[in-house]
């Protein structure tokens, strides 16, 4: 079982292909097709609970983040076990760049942060929530319907 303080492999997903702008397709096409759009939407929803190492593999070259990451994700650890060496990992930084450059263009992005950074963690919490049921599956789905 997962602490407060991991992150489920969807939400890890769901949080690596938003921050570099992938699509299902995408991650499929990353990947050379080891993995498909459908099995990562899977992932994403909850319905593939146990990926093989096959696709934990695949998974990680189509987000293009390492693979013991996502491994430990996928076990639900939150770090490394001591001992072991890692390359230095510039790809969060890269990351939070990019998603800083995007706050900085759109004002409306720049509001929403400042009021964030305002809030308790429980209310961080909720709002974290409310964010993830306006951008998950279905408000997607209805989106694209035109019922929103």
């Amino acid at each position: 079982m997962t602490n407060s303080l991991t992150e489920d492999l969807s939400h890890y997903v769901r949080r690596i292909m938003r921050m570099k702008g992938l699509t299902l397709r995408d991650v499929e096409i990353r990947s050379k097709g080891r993995i498909t759009d459908g099995y990562v939407s899977g992932i994403i929803s909850g319905a593939a609970k146990n990926p093989s190492v096959e696709k934990v593999m695949a998974l990680a070259a189509g987000l293009e983040v390492r693979p013991d990451e996502l491994f430990y994700v996928a076990c639900g650890l939150s770090g490394r076990p001591s001992g072991i060496l890692n390359p230095p990992d510039t790809s969060y930084a890269q990351n939070a760049l990019e998603l800083m450059q995007k706050i900085i263009i759109h004002p409306d992005l720049m509001k929403i942060v400042q009021e964030a950074v305002a809030l308790t963690p429980v209310e961080r919490e909720i709002a974290l929530r409310a964010i993830r049921r306006l951008t998950g599956p279905k408000a997607r789905a209805r989106r694209n319907r035109g019922d929103a």
